[in-house]
């Protein structure tokens, strides 16, 4: 939420961020990619976890692909 509230603040100009310091954040919701398939298994969080937390937020794709939810796809 904080990356979100960052981008979000830069684009409506507001005051500056001057830092930010997101631990473990969860900024794409597209699991096909390198990173989730290299740490799928036998870390603390995973490909499945990750999977249940975000349909628990969202199964919608579209809603997965927005911003405010993958805001890894936000080109600033």
């Amino acid at each position: 939420m904080a990356t979100v509230m960052t981008i979000l603040i830069k684009q409506r100009k507001g005051l500056p961020i001057l830092q930010e310091l997101p631990h473990y954040p969860g900024t794409d919701a597209n699991f096909d990619t390198e990173s989730y398939n290299e740490f799928a298994e036998n870390y603390f969080l995973t490909k499945a976890g990750m999977e249940w937390f975000w349909d628990q937020y969202t199964t919608d794709p579209k809603q997965r692909a927005e911003i405010t939810a993958s805001p890894i796809a936000c080109i600033t």
